[in-house]
């Protein structure tokens, strides 16, 4: 069904992924918290037109984003914010800059205290999604260096398998570090495939050089 509302929303893959995901909690008051992967201003002027919020980060080169917004440069501290049929753009400047995109949120800014102890002022929509997301990033942040699902020519039900493959790694590094707070993510790793070739590692003949005895 939403595979055809395509053509009025946009053609990405990844909208149509968001629309068949979220079928079932549309028009019932939901939010949808995502990554710039998937969010866009025209899914989340959609979502919203099903009573469905959309809160997330956003790629400032998708076509539907202002050229306002794209355009505009800023020094740390500042920010941009647009305001269209009930979808607000945010673009912020911290140590980097951050864009968001939100159905949710209208131009807000609470305090904060850095790792410093510093307050500064950052916007609601920004801290709300990390305290949502927050997760979802750091997860990504600790596979980012271990990602054996990228190469190329593999299937995609093996790449699904070495995906789930490396997030248990990760969970169970998770727990370990519960214990062991001054474990580090590669010694874990290294330890873990080490002890699984001493476990179950078969011997394998080695080649020999020169000419075959008769």
């Amino acid at each position: 069904v939403f595979l055809q509302l395509l053509g009025t929303i946009g053609d990405s893959k990844t909208i149509a992924i968001v629309l068949c995901l979220a079928e079932k909690l549309l028009d019932k008051g939901y939010t949808l918290w995502m990554d710039n992967f998937y969010n866009d201003p025209e899914l989340a002027k959609f979502l919203k037109e099903r009573k469905t919020d959309c809160v997330g980060t956003s790629r400032l080169n998708r076509k539907t984003v202002p050229n306002e917004i794209k355009k505009q440069k800023f020094s740390k501290g500042e920010l941009c914010v647009m305001h269209s049929d009930h979808v607000t753009i945010t673009k912020w400047c911290d140590k980097r800059v951050v864009s968001m995109i939100s159905t949710y949120h209208k131009l807000e800014m609470v305090p904060c205290k850095t790792k410093q102890n510093e307050e500064i002022l950052k916007p609601l929509c920004v801290v709300e999604y990390n305290n949502n997301m927050g997760g979802v990033d750091m997860r990504d942040q600790l596979l980012q260096s271990y990602l054996m699902e990228q190469k190329r020519g593999t299937k995609w039900y093996i790449k699904v398998f070495k995906r789930l493959l490396n997030v248990t790694v990760l969970n169970c590094y998770v727990i370990w570090k519960v214990s062991n707070p001054n474990s580090e993510h590669l010694h874990f790793r290294l330890t873990l495939v080490k002890e699984l070739l001493e476990r179950f590692q078969v011997g394998v003949p080695r080649k020999t050089s020169g000419r075959p005895s008769t």
